[in-house]
Protein backbone atom coordinates (compact mmCIF):
# COMPACT_ATOMS: atom_id res chain seq x y z
CA UNK A 1 0.00 0.00 0.00
CA UNK A 2 0.99 3.50 -0.52
CA UNK A 3 0.92 6.08 2.17
CA UNK A 4 -0.25 9.35 2.14
CA UNK A 5 2.15 10.66 2.70
CA UNK A 6 4.16 9.32 -0.02
CA UNK A 7 0.98 9.40 -2.69
CA UNK A 8 1.50 13.41 -1.60
CA UNK A 9 5.21 13.53 -2.56
CA UNK A 10 4.19 12.10 -5.91
CA UNK A 11 2.06 14.90 -6.78
CA UNK A 12 4.46 17.65 -8.33
CA UNK A 13 6.27 14.50 -9.92
CA UNK A 14 3.06 13.56 -11.96
CA UNK A 15 2.17 17.02 -12.75
CA UNK A 16 5.88 18.01 -13.71
CA UNK A 17 5.38 15.06 -16.01
CA UNK A 18 2.11 14.59 -16.77
CA UNK A 19 2.52 15.65 -20.77
CA UNK A 20 4.85 12.51 -20.79
CA UNK A 21 2.19 10.43 -19.66
CA UNK A 22 -0.77 11.57 -21.43
CA UNK A 23 1.04 11.82 -24.66
CA UNK A 24 2.25 7.10 -23.78
CA UNK A 25 -1.56 6.98 -22.55
CA UNK A 26 -3.06 7.99 -25.80
CA UNK A 27 -0.60 6.55 -27.93
CA UNK A 28 -0.64 3.29 -26.41
CA UNK A 29 -4.65 3.86 -26.62
CA UNK A 30 -4.23 3.81 -30.77
CA UNK A 31 -1.55 0.78 -30.28
CA UNK A 32 -3.83 -1.04 -28.38
CA UNK A 33 -6.75 -0.84 -31.01
CA UNK A 34 -3.58 -1.32 -34.11
CA UNK A 35 -2.18 -4.56 -32.64
CA UNK A 36 -5.72 -6.62 -33.08
CA UNK A 37 -7.21 -4.29 -36.21
CA UNK A 38 -4.41 -5.26 -38.30
CA UNK A 39 -4.17 -8.74 -38.33
CA UNK A 40 -8.56 -8.94 -38.29
CA UNK A 41 -8.62 -6.94 -41.09
CA UNK A 42 -5.78 -9.31 -42.84
CA UNK A 43 -8.24 -12.18 -42.04
CA UNK A 44 -10.88 -10.32 -43.64
CA UNK A 45 -9.06 -9.51 -46.93
CA UNK A 46 -8.31 -13.23 -47.15
CA UNK A 47 -4.42 -12.56 -46.45
CA UNK A 48 -2.60 -16.15 -45.96
CA UNK A 49 -1.24 -17.25 -42.75
CA UNK A 50 2.26 -16.86 -43.82
CA UNK A 51 1.27 -13.23 -44.82
CA UNK A 52 -0.09 -12.46 -41.71
CA UNK A 53 2.69 -13.92 -39.89
CA UNK A 54 4.93 -11.33 -41.60
CA UNK A 55 3.04 -8.55 -40.83
CA UNK A 56 4.23 -9.21 -36.98
CA UNK A 57 7.28 -10.72 -37.36
CA UNK A 58 7.91 -6.98 -39.49
CA UNK A 59 6.33 -4.97 -36.96
CA UNK A 60 9.44 -6.83 -34.44
CA UNK A 61 12.07 -6.38 -36.75
CA UNK A 62 11.24 -2.51 -37.49
CA UNK A 63 10.94 -2.11 -33.84
CA UNK A 64 14.75 -3.59 -33.08
CA UNK A 65 16.06 -1.28 -36.04
CA UNK A 66 14.40 1.62 -34.36
CA UNK A 67 15.70 0.92 -30.90
CA UNK A 68 19.27 0.64 -32.48
CA UNK A 69 18.70 3.74 -34.40
CA UNK A 70 16.54 5.43 -32.32
CA UNK A 71 19.12 6.85 -29.40
CA UNK A 72 21.68 8.57 -32.20
CA UNK A 73 18.38 10.39 -34.07
CA UNK A 74 17.35 11.77 -30.76
CA UNK A 75 20.89 12.77 -29.95
CA UNK A 76 21.01 14.81 -33.39
CA UNK A 77 17.66 16.42 -33.78
CA UNK A 78 16.21 16.64 -30.43
CA UNK A 79 13.28 14.74 -28.50
CA UNK A 80 10.44 17.20 -29.24
CA UNK A 81 11.21 16.98 -32.83
CA UNK A 82 11.94 13.52 -33.04
CA UNK A 83 8.57 12.93 -31.26
CA UNK A 84 7.11 14.79 -33.47
CA UNK A 85 8.31 12.72 -36.12
CA UNK A 86 7.94 9.29 -36.06
CA UNK A 87 4.15 10.49 -34.71
CA UNK A 88 3.29 11.71 -38.10
CA UNK A 89 5.16 8.84 -39.38
CA UNK A 90 3.09 6.32 -37.47
CA UNK A 91 0.08 8.16 -38.40
CA UNK A 92 0.68 8.54 -42.46
CA UNK A 93 1.24 4.66 -42.23
CA UNK A 94 -2.17 3.38 -40.58
CA UNK A 95 -3.59 6.05 -43.44
CA UNK A 96 -1.76 3.56 -45.60
CA UNK A 97 -3.47 0.51 -44.81
CA UNK A 98 -6.92 1.23 -46.47
CA UNK A 99 -5.58 2.98 -48.73
CA UNK A 100 -3.15 0.35 -50.18
CA UNK A 101 -4.31 -3.10 -49.62
CA UNK A 102 -2.08 -5.62 -50.12
CA UNK A 103 0.31 -7.99 -48.23
CA UNK A 104 3.78 -6.16 -49.59
CA UNK A 105 2.11 -2.74 -48.39
CA UNK A 106 0.93 -4.01 -45.76
CA UNK A 107 4.53 -5.82 -44.29
CA UNK A 108 6.43 -2.31 -44.75
CA UNK A 109 3.75 -0.15 -43.26
CA UNK A 110 4.20 -2.30 -40.58
CA UNK A 111 7.71 -2.56 -40.59
CA UNK A 112 7.70 1.34 -41.34
CA UNK A 113 5.22 1.17 -38.02
CA UNK A 114 8.01 -0.79 -35.46
CA UNK A 115 10.32 1.71 -36.46
CA UNK A 116 8.30 5.00 -35.58
CA UNK A 117 7.24 3.46 -32.28
CA UNK A 118 10.76 2.05 -30.48
CA UNK A 119 11.86 5.69 -31.56
CA UNK A 120 8.85 7.26 -29.91
CA UNK A 121 9.05 5.03 -26.79
CA UNK A 122 13.04 5.60 -26.51
CA UNK A 123 11.88 9.41 -26.64
CA UNK A 124 9.03 9.45 -24.23
CA UNK A 125 11.09 7.15 -21.89
CA UNK A 126 14.60 9.16 -21.55
CA UNK A 127 12.34 11.82 -21.68
CA UNK A 128 10.70 10.79 -18.27
CA UNK A 129 13.96 10.00 -17.04
CA UNK A 130 15.34 13.13 -17.64
CA UNK A 131 12.30 14.72 -15.12
CA UNK A 132 12.09 12.15 -12.77
CA UNK A 133 13.65 12.77 -9.30
CA UNK A 134 16.08 10.00 -8.41
CA UNK A 135 13.35 9.24 -4.92
CA UNK A 136 10.93 9.03 -7.50
CA UNK A 137 11.91 7.02 -10.12
CA UNK A 138 10.56 3.55 -9.40
CA UNK A 139 7.23 4.83 -8.96
CA UNK A 140 7.33 6.81 -12.11
CA UNK A 141 8.92 3.53 -13.98
CA UNK A 142 5.93 1.51 -12.35
CA UNK A 143 3.22 4.40 -13.60
CA UNK A 144 4.05 4.32 -17.04
CA UNK A 145 4.20 0.83 -17.40
CA UNK A 146 0.58 0.38 -15.69
CA UNK A 147 -0.87 2.91 -18.03
CA UNK A 148 0.92 1.26 -20.94
CA UNK A 149 -0.56 -2.41 -20.01
CA UNK A 150 -4.26 -0.29 -19.08
CA UNK A 151 -4.67 1.79 -22.39
CA UNK A 152 -3.38 -1.10 -24.49
CA UNK A 153 -6.25 -3.24 -23.26
CA UNK A 154 -8.88 -0.44 -23.62
CA UNK A 155 -7.58 0.31 -26.99
CA UNK A 156 -9.11 -3.14 -28.08
CA UNK A 157 -12.39 -1.92 -26.98
CA UNK A 158 -12.50 0.50 -30.41
CA UNK A 159 -12.29 -2.19 -32.63
CA UNK A 160 -16.12 -1.75 -32.17
CA UNK A 161 -16.69 1.76 -32.49
CA UNK A 162 -16.84 0.99 -36.79
CA UNK A 163 -16.80 -1.57 -39.81
CA UNK A 164 -14.10 -3.57 -39.71
CA UNK A 165 -14.06 -3.42 -43.57
CA UNK A 166 -14.00 0.50 -43.39
CA UNK A 167 -11.24 2.91 -43.73
CA UNK A 168 -12.48 4.36 -40.24
CA UNK A 169 -10.73 2.73 -38.11
CA UNK A 170 -6.96 2.74 -39.01
CA UNK A 171 -8.08 6.91 -39.42
CA UNK A 172 -9.41 6.47 -35.29
CA UNK A 173 -5.60 5.33 -35.16
CA UNK A 174 -4.57 8.33 -37.35
CA UNK A 175 -6.32 10.15 -35.23
CA UNK A 176 -5.62 9.64 -31.70
CA UNK A 177 -1.91 8.97 -32.66
CA UNK A 178 -2.02 12.60 -33.82
CA UNK A 179 -3.41 13.76 -30.45
CA UNK A 180 -0.64 12.09 -28.79
CA UNK A 181 1.68 14.66 -30.29
CA UNK A 182 -0.46 17.88 -28.64
CA UNK A 183 0.77 17.21 -24.83
CA UNK A 184 4.37 17.34 -25.65
CA UNK A 185 4.56 19.66 -28.75
CA UNK A 186 2.85 22.08 -26.93
CA UNK A 187 4.58 21.28 -23.08
CA UNK A 188 7.33 24.16 -21.49
CA UNK A 189 8.94 21.10 -19.31
CA UNK A 190 12.62 21.60 -19.57
CA UNK A 191 14.21 19.66 -22.73
CA UNK A 192 16.15 16.73 -21.80
CA UNK A 193 19.92 16.07 -22.61
CA UNK A 194 21.12 13.15 -25.34
CA UNK A 195 20.24 9.85 -24.89
CA UNK A 196 22.99 7.32 -23.92
CA UNK A 197 23.47 4.45 -26.12
CA UNK A 198 24.53 1.50 -23.25
CA UNK A 199 26.82 -1.20 -25.17
CA UNK A 200 24.63 -4.46 -25.23
CA UNK A 201 27.04 -7.27 -24.55
CA UNK A 202 25.30 -10.69 -24.75
CA UNK A 203 28.00 -12.56 -22.72
CA UNK A 204 27.07 -10.31 -19.62
CA UNK A 205 24.00 -11.87 -20.25
CA UNK A 206 24.60 -15.28 -19.17
CA UNK A 207 27.10 -14.18 -16.77
CA UNK A 208 24.65 -12.50 -14.39
CA UNK A 209 21.29 -14.79 -14.90
CA UNK A 210 20.86 -17.69 -17.37
CA UNK A 211 17.61 -17.77 -16.33
CA UNK A 212 16.66 -14.16 -17.24
CA UNK A 213 17.79 -15.47 -21.05
CA UNK A 214 16.20 -18.29 -21.35
CA UNK A 215 12.66 -16.31 -20.44
CA UNK A 216 13.07 -13.88 -22.23
CA UNK A 217 13.37 -15.59 -25.07
CA UNK A 218 10.34 -17.92 -24.31
CA UNK A 219 8.16 -14.63 -23.60
CA UNK A 220 9.44 -13.38 -26.68
CA UNK A 221 8.53 -16.58 -28.86
CA UNK A 222 5.31 -17.05 -26.67
CA UNK A 223 4.16 -13.42 -27.14
CA UNK A 224 4.83 -12.17 -30.52
CA UNK A 225 2.67 -15.25 -31.41
CA UNK A 226 -0.32 -13.99 -29.30
CA UNK A 227 -0.56 -10.69 -31.05
CA UNK A 228 -0.04 -11.99 -34.62
CA UNK A 229 -2.84 -14.95 -34.03
CA UNK A 230 -4.57 -13.79 -31.23
CA UNK A 231 -7.40 -12.04 -33.08
CA UNK A 232 -7.32 -15.12 -35.67
CA UNK A 233 -7.26 -17.37 -33.51
CA UNK A 234 -10.60 -15.88 -31.73
CA UNK A 235 -11.95 -15.29 -35.27
CA UNK A 236 -11.76 -18.82 -36.66
CA UNK A 237 -13.19 -19.66 -33.16
CA UNK A 238 -16.84 -18.42 -33.92
CA UNK A 239 -16.29 -14.98 -32.29
CA UNK A 240 -17.30 -11.54 -33.88
CA UNK A 241 -15.83 -8.43 -33.75
CA UNK A 242 -16.73 -7.39 -30.74
CA UNK A 243 -16.39 -10.62 -28.85
CA UNK A 244 -12.74 -10.81 -30.43
CA UNK A 245 -11.70 -6.94 -28.80
CA UNK A 246 -13.62 -7.98 -25.42
CA UNK A 247 -11.04 -11.50 -25.30
CA UNK A 248 -8.21 -9.39 -25.80
CA UNK A 249 -9.15 -6.92 -23.51
CA UNK A 250 -9.31 -9.30 -21.21
CA UNK A 251 -6.40 -11.05 -21.83
CA UNK A 252 -4.28 -7.42 -21.54
CA UNK A 253 -6.61 -6.30 -18.57
CA UNK A 254 -5.21 -9.51 -16.62
CA UNK A 255 -1.77 -9.19 -17.18
CA UNK A 256 -1.95 -5.21 -16.03
CA UNK A 257 -4.20 -6.18 -12.93
CA UNK A 258 -1.73 -9.37 -12.10
CA UNK A 259 1.45 -7.88 -12.67
CA UNK A 260 1.70 -6.30 -9.12
CA UNK A 261 1.12 -9.65 -6.97
CA UNK A 262 3.10 -11.79 -9.18
CA UNK A 263 5.99 -9.09 -8.59
CA UNK A 264 4.91 -8.74 -4.71
CA UNK A 265 5.90 -13.03 -4.58
CA UNK A 266 8.98 -13.13 -6.20
CA UNK A 267 9.90 -9.95 -3.90
CA UNK A 268 9.30 -12.59 -0.90
CA UNK A 269 9.89 -15.92 -2.83
CA UNK A 270 13.07 -17.37 -5.37
CA UNK A 271 12.22 -15.24 -7.92
CA UNK A 272 13.37 -18.19 -10.48
CA UNK A 273 10.60 -20.18 -8.47
CA UNK A 274 7.93 -17.60 -9.32
CA UNK A 275 8.64 -17.18 -12.87
CA UNK A 276 8.97 -21.15 -13.01
CA UNK A 277 5.28 -21.50 -11.58
CA UNK A 278 3.76 -18.57 -13.17
CA UNK A 279 5.30 -20.43 -17.12
CA UNK A 280 3.07 -22.95 -15.85
CA UNK A 281 0.64 -21.41 -15.30
CA UNK A 282 0.66 -20.23 -18.56
CA UNK A 283 1.28 -23.43 -19.86
CA UNK A 284 -1.99 -25.02 -17.89
CA UNK A 285 -4.05 -21.95 -19.66
CA UNK A 286 -2.70 -22.38 -23.11
CA UNK A 287 -3.90 -26.11 -22.85
CA UNK A 288 -7.22 -25.00 -21.61
CA UNK A 289 -7.39 -22.55 -24.53
CA UNK A 290 -7.35 -25.17 -26.99
CA UNK A 291 -10.00 -27.68 -25.02
CA UNK A 292 -12.49 -25.11 -24.62
CA UNK A 293 -12.03 -22.95 -27.94
CA UNK A 294 -15.04 -22.85 -30.45
CA UNK A 295 -17.21 -24.33 -26.81
CA UNK A 296 -17.47 -21.89 -24.37
CA UNK A 297 -17.22 -18.47 -24.89
CA UNK A 298 -17.36 -17.65 -21.23
CA UNK A 299 -14.43 -20.14 -20.42
CA UNK A 300 -12.69 -18.78 -23.63
CA UNK A 301 -12.73 -15.74 -22.19
CA UNK A 302 -11.80 -16.79 -18.54
CA UNK A 303 -8.73 -18.83 -19.38
CA UNK A 304 -8.26 -15.95 -21.51
CA UNK A 305 -7.48 -13.33 -18.80
CA UNK A 306 -6.02 -15.62 -16.60
CA UNK A 307 -3.33 -16.43 -19.35
CA UNK A 308 -2.73 -12.86 -19.80
CA UNK A 309 -2.18 -12.63 -15.76
CA UNK A 310 0.11 -15.34 -16.67
CA UNK A 311 2.09 -14.40 -19.84
CA UNK A 312 2.58 -10.83 -18.96
CA UNK A 313 4.26 -10.83 -16.20
CA UNK A 314 6.98 -13.30 -16.92
CA UNK A 315 9.43 -10.50 -18.53
CA UNK A 316 9.63 -8.46 -15.50
CA UNK A 317 10.17 -10.91 -12.91
CA UNK A 318 13.41 -12.45 -15.36
CA UNK A 319 14.39 -8.41 -15.04
CA UNK A 320 14.36 -8.07 -11.34
CA UNK A 321 15.69 -11.67 -11.02
CA UNK A 322 18.69 -10.26 -13.72
CA UNK A 323 18.54 -7.01 -11.51
CA UNK A 324 19.66 -9.01 -8.06
CA UNK A 325 22.74 -10.00 -9.48
CA UNK A 326 23.91 -7.06 -11.66
CA UNK A 327 26.16 -3.70 -10.76
CA UNK A 328 24.66 -0.61 -10.97
CA UNK A 329 26.65 0.72 -13.96
CA UNK A 330 25.89 -1.98 -16.05
CA UNK A 331 21.93 -2.21 -15.21
CA UNK A 332 20.76 -0.35 -18.18
CA UNK A 333 23.16 -2.80 -20.60
CA UNK A 334 21.37 -6.34 -18.81
CA UNK A 335 17.99 -5.01 -19.22
CA UNK A 336 18.21 -3.96 -22.57
CA UNK A 337 20.31 -6.98 -23.48
CA UNK A 338 16.93 -9.22 -22.60
CA UNK A 339 14.64 -6.40 -24.05
CA UNK A 340 16.56 -7.32 -27.28
CA UNK A 341 17.00 -10.94 -26.90
CA UNK A 342 12.74 -10.50 -26.29
CA UNK A 343 12.85 -8.41 -29.61
CA UNK A 344 15.05 -10.94 -31.81
CA UNK A 345 12.77 -13.92 -30.62
CA UNK A 346 9.39 -12.13 -31.45
CA UNK A 347 10.74 -12.33 -34.96
CA UNK A 348 9.81 -16.23 -35.39
CA UNK A 349 7.19 -16.95 -32.76
CA UNK A 350 4.38 -15.79 -35.61
CA UNK A 351 6.40 -17.63 -38.32
CA UNK A 352 6.74 -21.19 -36.66
CA UNK A 353 3.00 -20.76 -35.59
CA UNK A 354 1.94 -19.59 -39.57
CA UNK A 355 3.02 -22.86 -40.65
CA UNK A 356 1.52 -25.01 -37.50
CA UNK A 357 -2.31 -23.09 -38.41
CA UNK A 358 -1.79 -23.29 -41.42
CA UNK A 359 -1.50 -27.17 -41.49
CA UNK A 360 -3.72 -27.97 -38.24
CA UNK A 361 -5.63 -25.37 -37.56
CA UNK A 362 -6.47 -22.23 -35.52
CA UNK A 363 -6.34 -23.90 -32.04
CA UNK A 364 -2.50 -24.41 -33.20
CA UNK A 365 -1.54 -21.24 -31.68
CA UNK A 366 -2.22 -21.85 -27.94
CA UNK A 367 -0.83 -25.55 -28.55
CA UNK A 368 2.68 -23.37 -29.70
CA UNK A 369 2.14 -20.78 -27.00
CA UNK A 370 1.28 -23.61 -24.46
CA UNK A 371 4.42 -25.67 -25.63
CA UNK A 372 6.85 -22.58 -25.43
CA UNK A 373 6.11 -21.96 -22.07
CA UNK A 374 6.03 -25.36 -21.21
CA UNK A 375 9.75 -25.42 -22.15
CA UNK A 376 10.29 -22.18 -20.15
CA UNK A 377 9.31 -23.71 -17.08
CA UNK A 378 11.17 -26.78 -17.41
CA UNK A 379 14.34 -24.83 -18.13
CA UNK A 380 13.76 -22.71 -15.54
CA UNK A 381 13.25 -25.21 -12.95
CA UNK A 382 16.26 -27.00 -14.34
CA UNK A 383 18.38 -23.69 -13.83
CA UNK A 384 17.31 -23.20 -10.34
CA UNK A 385 18.50 -26.56 -9.21
CA UNK A 386 22.06 -25.44 -10.21
CA UNK A 387 22.54 -22.69 -7.52
CA UNK A 388 20.65 -21.91 -4.31
CA UNK A 389 18.13 -19.01 -4.69
CA UNK A 390 19.32 -15.15 -4.32
CA UNK A 391 19.15 -14.14 0.09
CA UNK A 392 16.07 -11.73 0.62
CA UNK A 393 18.74 -8.66 1.50
CA UNK A 394 20.43 -8.74 -2.05
CA UNK A 395 17.07 -8.84 -3.43
CA UNK A 396 15.97 -5.57 -5.47
CA UNK A 397 12.40 -4.29 -4.53
CA UNK A 398 10.36 -5.53 -7.84
CA UNK A 399 9.01 -2.41 -10.25
CA UNK A 400 6.86 -3.18 -13.28
CA UNK A 401 8.77 -2.96 -16.14
CA UNK A 402 7.44 -2.16 -19.54
CA UNK A 403 8.87 -3.97 -22.48
CA UNK A 404 9.76 -1.28 -24.80
CA UNK A 405 12.87 0.51 -25.24
CA UNK A 406 16.49 0.53 -22.80
CA UNK A 407 15.72 4.31 -22.04
CA UNK A 408 12.77 2.69 -19.59
CA UNK A 409 15.50 0.59 -17.36
CA UNK A 410 17.11 4.36 -16.76
CA UNK A 411 14.03 5.07 -14.88
CA UNK A 412 14.92 2.18 -12.17
CA UNK A 413 16.11 3.08 -8.69
CA UNK A 414 17.91 0.61 -7.01
CA UNK A 415 20.81 0.72 -4.23
CA UNK A 416 24.52 0.04 -5.02
CA UNK A 417 24.57 -3.83 -4.13
CA UNK A 418 27.47 -5.54 -2.79
CA UNK A 419 30.00 -6.61 -5.16
CA UNK A 420 29.74 -10.79 -5.51
CA UNK A 421 32.62 -12.85 -4.19
CA UNK A 422 34.58 -14.92 -6.59
CA UNK A 423 33.20 -17.94 -4.99
CA UNK A 424 30.06 -16.88 -5.69
CA UNK A 425 30.54 -15.83 -9.51
CA UNK A 426 29.86 -18.87 -11.19
CA UNK A 427 26.85 -19.50 -9.41
CA UNK A 428 25.79 -16.02 -10.23
CA UNK A 429 25.44 -16.86 -13.59
CA UNK A 430 22.14 -18.91 -13.23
Amino acid sequence: MISVKAASSMRPVVFSIFALLLCAAILQLANGLQFTLVPVRAEAENFGDLAIALLGSGYFAGYLIGCIIGAPLIGRVGHVRVLTAVLAGICAFALLYPLAIGEVFWMLARVGTGVCLAIAYMAIESWLNERAPNSARGAVLSLYALIGMTMLAAGQFLLMAYPIGGFQLFSLVAIFTALAAIPVALTRAPLPVPVPQPRLRMRSLLNVSRVSVAGSIAVGFANSAFWAFGPIFAARNGMNVDQISLFMALTLFGGAVLMWPMGYLSDRHDRRLVAGLISAGAFVCGVGLVLVAGKSLYGTLALGCLFGGFAFTIQPICIAHANDHARPENFVSISGGLLFLYGASSLFGPLATAFLIDHYGAEMLFVFIAAVHGLGALSIFYLRMLRAPTPDAEKEDFQLTPRTTMAAFQLHDHDEPTPPSDEHSEAQSL
